[in-house]
């Protein structure tokens, strides 16, 4: 066997390998057997990345071993019918783009809102020396209607 290292792989190979792993799962039996993957292991390269995606998949819970059969878990059931991991991790993000949208918003809002109880705090006798201001105002306006409509007679 050749001295291959996960750094030779590129994350997006592993992660393709791992959609091909989940998507050949049979659906009618939650265990799974290996061969497969027959094809993918000719190769040395499609041995290494075989153990190393069986690796994180145990390692990330998706699947428990047992022997020459392995199970899928909860989790792994839940991503294969979202179509695989690639588009389980993409509606992930999305949620969590989503979920970091709607809390920037919720910030945003709750700023706002302080800075208007604050300049309400600030300017609370305003509007009510207005309101008075404006009744007088409205007052002066009828008596002097009042005086005027009393001059003419």
């Amino acid at each position: 066997m050749s001295n291959l290292h996960f750094k030779e792989f590129e994350i997006q190979e592993v992660e393709d390998f791992i959609d091909e792993f989940i998507s050949k799962w049979p659906s009618y039996n939650e265990y799974f057997v290996y061969d497969i993957l027959v094809d993918t292991m000719k190769t040395d390269k499609g041995v290494y990345l075989y153990n190393l995606a069986r690796f994180l998949l145990v390692q990330r819970g998706i699947i428990k071993t047992g022997g020459a059969f392995d199970e899928l878990t909860d989790y792994g059931r839940q991503i294969k019918s979202k179509g695989g991991y690639k588009k389980y991790l993409e509606e992930i993000n999305s949620l969590e783009r989503k979920q970091k949208y709607r809390t920037e918003l919720e910030l945003k809002n709750l700023e706002i809102t302080t800075d208007l109880n604050k300049w309400l705090y600030k300017t609370k006798w305003l509007p009510h020396i207005l309101s008075i201001l404006a009744f007088l105002i409205s007052i002066a306006a009828v008596i002097i209607a009042y005086l005027d409509y009393t001059k003419k007679e």
